[in-house]
């Protein structure tokens, strides 16, 4: 226990669970309004990618045999197995036709890489025009919920409040920040003596996205705030807070992820080793695991961001008391603990 101690491990336990705590009692009598902010800022985040989803070839295709599988069944059949065999199969081709065939399959392929492209790309650039302003909005909900009454129109506060320049300019620093260090390290996989060095860096990366955890709420405290200093303060105030965010993830997404993860596996192979179940049960299988998995993440979404902003309070004000933080910058007039001294939830710094 002295050694846990030491380490600090007890007392990032004990801070997580603070924040814990105290983000569930934020959250009293505001569950609604912020599972249906959660469910808009997740549905406008997906609209590239149902819009390219109707113009992907194979989407297209898969579909309607996913439905002919689930629906058409042939009782003939033990259902285990479905031929789609016909008789050009045998056919002889000359070299021409298989010529053809291998460029339609090139032109198929390359085609799909573009898309892929186009898609990554308009998803990247959609999240810092309008999904990274969204949770902006949505993280301002959290820091006033206490304070005044909030609604729909704070979700959008993102768009109309501040600097929207500098707010995208800082989403992108703060992207480049948490992936050119993954990069770095799937480059150093490839060399085979690296993997050691490539698995500390990725552990670096971990840490990374908890030093840059406050930028969003940094943003929505002071939408005006330069994209500079929102991230220097973000590295600053967030040290001593690492680990207690890590533990927070881990109790309220983290645990629920793993169980859910661990058991479709079990169900899955079950399922195909023991049950020797038919492709149509286990196409409903994956089907009805995906739904659970995004109702049990938009459930449990709104506790973790609620404690992430607790733990943002204590940051701010720990930061203001050590000096990384004016007194003038992220002043928020609707705090009434914002005055200067140290009033937090939980020192731990």
């Amino acid at each position: 226990m002295n050694f846990l101690a030491n380490l600090g491990i007890r007392d990032a336990i004990d801070a997580a669970k603070t924040y814990i705590v105290a983000g569930h009692q934020r959250l009293r009598g505001k569950r609604i309004l912020v599972y249906l902010c959660v469910i808009l800022t997740a549905v406008f985040g997906m609209i590239p990618s149902i819009i390219f989803m109707f113009f992907n070839p194979d989407i297209t295709r898969a579909l309607p045999e996913m439905a002919k599988i689930a629906f058409e069944m042939d009782g003939s059949s033990s259902g285990n197995t479905y031929s789609h065999k016909s008789s050009g199969d045998t056919e002889y081709k000359s070299d021409g036709a298989r010529l053809a065939e291998k460029v339609e399959a090139r032109n198929k392929a390359r085609e799909k890489l573009m898309l892929d492209y186009a898609e990554n790309a308009t998803n990247n650039a959609y999240f810092f025009l309008v999904g990274g302003i969204l949770t902006i909005g949505l993280y301002s909900i959290f820091l006033r919920m206490d304070k005044r009454e909030v609604g729909f129109k704070d979700l959008f506060s993102g768009f109309t409040s501040g600097n929207y320049v500098n707010k995208v300019i800082t989403l992108i620093i703060k992207s480049l920040l948490l992936n050119v260090i993954p990069f770095i390290a799937t480059i150093m996989i490839l060399v085979p003596v690296l993997w050691i060095p490539a698995l500390a860096i990725s552990l670096l990366a971990l840490v990374v996205q908890y030093c840059l955890f406050m930028v969003e709420f940094i943003l929505a405290d002071d939408p005006s705030i330069p994209f500079t200093r929102a991230i220097k303060i973000s590295f600053q105030a967030s040290n001593g807070y690492k680990l207690a965010l890590f533990i927070v993830e881990i109790l309220t997404v983290g645990i629920p992820s793993y169980i859910f993860t661990c058991g479709f596996i079990y169900l899955m192979l079950k399922s195909i080793l023991i049950d020797n179940a038919d492709l149509t049960q286990i196409t409903w299988l994956g089907i009805l695991a995906i739904v659970i998995y995004t109702v049990g993440k938009t459930v449990l979404k709104p506790l973790h961001d609620a404690a992430f902003a607790m733990a943002y309070e204590d940051a701010k004000m720990t930061g203001k008391s050590y000096g990384y933080i004016s007194h003038f910058e992220l002043y928020d007039p609707e705090d009434e603990i914002d005055n200067g001294e140290y009033d937090g939830i939980k020192v731990f710094g």
